[in-house]
């Protein structure tokens, strides 16, 4: 019955409105506006505002591959925390890692990315059997079950569920604010928290992470995971519920959020660029995308590098950021032109900007502190004090005089313009 009805449903002709959807039979079809996916079901809008519920099994090809486009761009617009926060029902034995993601895409419409370049720097197949039934817990608690005997992690990086080893996840810290509720008792929650929570991962004992206090928000530099077990410390803490801030965009910034669905499989890097170049241009991106064969020369990688990115539906800058993060590569805008290079090549090509402060520094002595906050939080192993590149001052009466690559400028704006918004 449930088939019969789905087909008189799409027999109905109704004026253009939306895009046009056809069942797998190609025979009928209907003009609508999707609206959203829940589990098996489709719920599309017609132009009279008439709703529709159609199993997703019994569209087209091209309209399923559509919906699972459009649930992913849905989850990248901040629900992608949450439905790693909703109930699971996943069951597997003996199953291959690279199946467990594939079956995490297709079944439960997430987008999945395995960092297999550092699963195989650290010896971790993708091969590697998994056997779990999920008993009531959260998604995000099954991959963390899933991935403790393995020594893996998973965040939400590049729009997409990011599952990667523990080491490299210590690389991608997340900087979170927390309110204090006694701003008196910060020392006292500092040391609980660093003496507690993952105790050998902060920098007093050499570590990546860190905890700093502005006023009375607590800022602290961690992995999605000890982020969670802070965020229990009810009776001192207040999460600040939003994420940081994006800053203005730039034109090709702007082009790079244009969602597509692309995939690449092993084709070399140059062919990847040319095609992400390609849909930057359609995106409104005039500009190149080249390569800079020194740099990558100089540390034994060629532009013929296979690139494997196996998830549909993301903007271009997700792309983008997974194959140079595939890499460890990195890129800088030249003119109008983007050029792809080395992490260390990068380095002799910082980027100064200036940055006002001045709804932030509110009493005077203040801006050491943020100078402070900002050289630990950020890219701690990045700034001339401890013989990196870049160098941070500050200049009177409101400003700070930055210089640092792209990413680490990128980081640094969202969290002083986050800064701005909290009194």
């Amino acid at each position: 019955m449930r088939i019969v009805y789905f087909l008189i449903i799409l027999a109905i002709t109704i004026p253009a409105q939306g895009r046009k959807w056809t069942d797998l039979t190609g025979t009928y079809s209907v003009e609508a506006e999707f609206v959203n996916v829940v589990g098996d079901q489709v719920i599309l809008r017609k132009k009279d505002g008439q709703q529709l519920k159609l199993l997703l099994s019994q569209l087209s090809k091209i309209d399923q591959d559509y919906v699972r486009a459009q649930a992913k761009g849905k989850l990248g617009k901040q629900s992608l925390t949450q439905a790693m926060q909703a109930n699971s029902k996943l069951e597997f034995t003996q199953t291959p890692l690279r199946d467990v993601v594939a079956s995490l895409q297709s079944v439960h419409n997430l987008p999945v990315y395995l960092d297999a370049p550092s699963l195989d720097e650290f010896g971790v197949s993708t091969d590697t059997p998994v056997t779990f039934k999920s008993n009531g817990q959260t998604l995000g608690q099954s991959l963390d079950v899933i991935g403790k005997p393995i020594k893996l992690t998973w965040l939400i990086e590049y729009d997409v569920v990011y599952i990667t080893t523990l080491e490299k996840a210590d690389s991608m810290l997340q900087a979170r604010i927390y309110q204090l509720k006694d701003p008196m008792a910060a020392v006292r929650v500092q040391k609980h928290i660093t003496r507690k929570i993952r105790p050998y991962s902060w920098e007093a004992v050499a570590g990546p992470a860190a905890t700093a206090v502005h006023g009375k928000y607590l800022i602290v530099s961690q992995q999605r995971k000890t982020h969670e077990e802070i965020s229990q410390l009810k009776q001192d803490l207040i999460p600040i519920a939003k994420p940081l801030l994006k800053t203005k965009a730039s034109t090709f910034s702007k082009a790079l959020e244009q969602r597509t669905a692309l995939t690449f499989r092993d084709d070399p890097l140059r062919s990847v660029l040319k095609t992400l170049e390609e849909q930057t241009q359609k995106a409104g991106f005039p500009g190149k995308y080249r390569i800079d064969i020194k740099a990558l020369d100089e540390i034994g990688l060629l532009d013929s590098t296979p690139v494997t990115v196996n998830v549909k539906g993301l903007p271009l800058r997700s792309y983008l950021g997974l194959v140079l993060d595939q890499l460890s590569l990195t890129f800088i805008q030249v003119g109008n032109d983007i050029l792809v290079t080395t992490l260390e090549a990068a380095e002799d090509k910082l980027i100064t900007t200036s940055y006002d402060i001045s709804g932030i520094v509110l009493q005077p002595g203040t801006a050491d502190n943020l100078i402070s906050i900002l050289t630990r939080i950020i890219a701690p192993d990045t700034w001339e004090e401890v013989g990196g590149a870049g160098s941070i001052t500050f200049v009177a009466p409101a400003h700070l005089k930055i210089s640092q690559v792209r990413e680490v400028h990128e980081k640094i704006a969202r969290l002083l313009n986050t800064l701005q918004t909290l009194k």
